[in-house]
């Protein structure tokens, strides 16, 4: 595995969790890491994961930012977090908030047709995860995506700095998307409904008129 070396991080982020300063500091629990600017410096820095399944509930997975200014730290563990699945799974950085800077996307859970990932920002200058707000949040702010003949679902980047959450199911010999836009507000993501849209479509063209399900999680989304 590629691992950066370097001096445990900062326990800000990790308050709570008595074990946190070993796990953070031992090398054998470090996952690969990903690279790129993830505090908008234009400087290369690193994220990776820190899992030790054998912990405490609430403090077995953590999310560790690496930049010039120093090393962040954020839990990320949840109870029903299932390391036997091989979660939690760092995807990629992308831009997702609108502010400098790339944000991690982690798996967190699975279901059984579909994975529910959270998305870290440090836009704000910590590390913290991005929040939803509206009428109908998301559960945890976890972003479904994945497909089965039951349920579609899926996230990504849309048009004027917008974030596009999409599921569908069948209804009959055809799928009922709903389709919602979001933008973010210092770490908030606050509906903008100017874009939502319903639609009744057939399962063969819903990659072509909703990509976002047919595609990776925030595969739209800038990378650098």
């Amino acid at each position: 595995m590629s691992t950066p070396s370097s001096p445990a991080p900062s326990l800000e982020g990790v308050a709570g969790c008595n074990g946190g300063a070993a796990a953070l500091g031992d090398p054998a629990l470090r996952e690969e890491a990903l690279s790129g600017d993830l505090d908008g410096d234009r400087k290369p820095d690193h994220a990776y994961l820190v899992v030790d399944p054998e912990a405490t509930v609430g403090c077995r997975a953590y999310l560790v930012a690496e930049t010039a200014e120093g090393s962040q730290a954020i839990v990320i563990d949840r109870e029903d977090m299932t390391f036997d699945l091989g979660l939690p799974v760092l995807l990629e950085l992308r831009q997702i908030d609108g502010r400098p800077g790339l944000d991690a996307v982690v798996d967190l859970v699975t279901g059984a047709s579909t994975a529910f990932a959270g998305v870290f920002t440090m836009g704000s200058g910590s590390l913290e995860q991005l929040a939803l707000k509206g009428d109908d949040p998301l559960v945890d702010d976890l972003f479904s995506h994945g497909a089965s003949i039951g349920q579609l679902a899926g996230a990504d980047c849309g048009e004027r700095g917008t974030v596009v959450i999409t599921g569908a199911t069948p209804a009959g010999r055809l799928y009922v998307v709903d389709r919602r836009f979001y933008r973010v507000d210092r770490g908030v993501l606050r509906p903008d409904p100017s874009g939502d849209e319903r639609a009744a479509v057939k399962l063969d063209r819903i990659p072509n008129r909703f990509p976002e399900l047919g595609s990776p999680i925030f595969s739209n989304c800038p990378s650098k």
